[in-house]
């Protein structure tokens, strides 16, 4: 009689799946989080009045939105509206919350119009990574020995 293979039950989970899917999200919410800073210290620079806040704060995300998505599609190679997308989601879930928060929990159509623009945005950066084709590298020939 054959033996039966047992199965360890306290299995650990697979780290490269793990690690494929967070560090895209990671890396979108840190491309995402320059960008803002990066609008916050030129507008300050620029001294952008009160009420351009929004709007800035918005075109700022949108960009950043844009490089996580286009970052997210170069990663995976292949579906970037959908990886594009997908890996951009939680950051921009993470500001609107945020966003919300910090406006005493008020919902208005501002905020699903923001949404709306920073979904597109990393969808539109997806498709535009996949679309882009890399620059093939030369090979050059070996110097042969004298």
């Amino acid at each position: 009689m054959q033996k039966q293979s047992v199965k360890n039950k306290t299995a650990k989970p697979d780290r490269g799946k793990i690690k494929a899917v967070l560090l895209p999200i990671l890396y979108s919410l840190l491309l995402q989080s320059c960008f803002f800073v990066a609008a916050c210290i030129l507008s300050l620079l620029i001294g952008i009045s009160r009420s351009d806040y929004y709007l800035a704060c918005v075109v700022a995300l949108s960009l950043g939105s844009a490089a996580a998505g286009f970052a997210s599609g170069k990663i995976k190679g292949e579906r970037g509206m959908l990886y594009g997308t997908l890996f951009t989601l939680p950051s921009n879930v993470i500001y609107i919350f945020l966003s919300v928060a910090l406006n005493g929990f008020s919902f208005d159509y501002n905020l699903f119009l923001s949404f709306a623009v920073l979904v597109v945005c990393s969808a539109v950066g997806g498709i535009v990574s996949v679309n882009t084709r890399s620059k093939p590298r030369i090979k050059k020939p070996k110097r042969s020995k004298r």
